[in-house]
């Protein structure tokens, strides 16, 4: 494909999965971690550990936890939502367990500018919750491969002609298929849309691609995205995150211990 001067568009670069190194560190260290930086951890923590997270929400934080019918989901809400806390009151040295984020109007939670506090995004899905921390905004998605999921009817909607192949075309075509998902949501939370915007403008397959499509946004600055995807230990769960960085250098992964 000839994409004309590269500088007309903005371009994202999609990497080899990658596996990376994960550090354990704990919760009080993690303001010590250089960024870009990738945190996880798993739902599966003590009940002792899990209502010191909840009494860490907002009340109306907390009600919502409640209404989750499914443990999982509320683990992974109450999880998510409290050490996300947590890491940036660790960065901010202020204390944050009463302090509401901000929304876009898409969705994106952050915190007002005054707090000086990284950029930061949130996914969870299955047994993991991941947490992207930068000084320019950020994108992950993490998702379950499930063998089972009938990707088929989504794909005409959400993927191109050429992604469609190379995801009917592999030999477990529902692992590139979540491959390229969370390479597209990673993206588009980046730049703050979520599914607000269509996936199937967002070119997702490995190697570095203009992007044609403007994404509603007026910024006549150019950027170039990096994305690096990689499975987790039990290869039963895939994460990309997506990073503005002229570079391309991958972030760094943390285990972060709870206790």
């Amino acid at each position: 494909m000839s994409f004309g001067r590269t500088t007309d568009y903005d371009m994202i670069t999609n990497h080899l999965i990658i596996t990376p190194q994960w550090a354990v560190i704990p919760l009080e260290e993690a303001d010590r971690i250089p960024h870009p930086v990738v945190l996880c951890t798993t739902i599966h923590i003590s009940s002792d550990i899990v209502q010191s997270l909840f009494q860490a929400l907002l009340p109306d934080e907390q009600q919502r936890a409640l209404r989750f019918r499914q443990t999982e989901d509320r683990l992974r809400f109450i999880i998510g939502r409290a050490l996300l806390r947590r890491l940036l009151s660790s960065y901010t040295h202020k204390e944050l367990e009463n302090t509401p984020f901000q929304h876009n109007a898409y969705g994106k939670p952050g915190l007002a500018p005054h707090f000086n506090a990284p950029q930061f995004n949130l996914a969870h899905a299955g047994d993991y919750v991941v947490i992207g921390l930068d000084a320019h905004p950020i994108g992950i998605d993490i998702e379950y491969l499930n063998p089972h999921f009938d990707f088929n009817t989504v794909l005409p909607a959400n993927f191109s002609a050429e992604e469609i192949r190379y995801i009917q075309d592999a030999s477990s075509p529902y692992c590139n298929f979540y491959l390229l998902w969370t390479r597209k949501e990673a993206f588009l939370k980046h730049i703050g849309y979520g599914l607000a915007q269509s996936p199937i403008h967002v070119p997702a397959l490995q190697g570095t691609h203009p992007l044609l499509h403007r994404f509603g946004t007026n910024d006549r600055t150019k950027y170039h995205y990096h994305s690096h995807s990689c499975y987790l230990t039990n290869s039963n769960h895939l994460l990309s995150v997506c990073l503005n960085n002229s570079d391309g250098h991958t972030p760094a992964f943390y285990e972060i211990q709870l206790a």
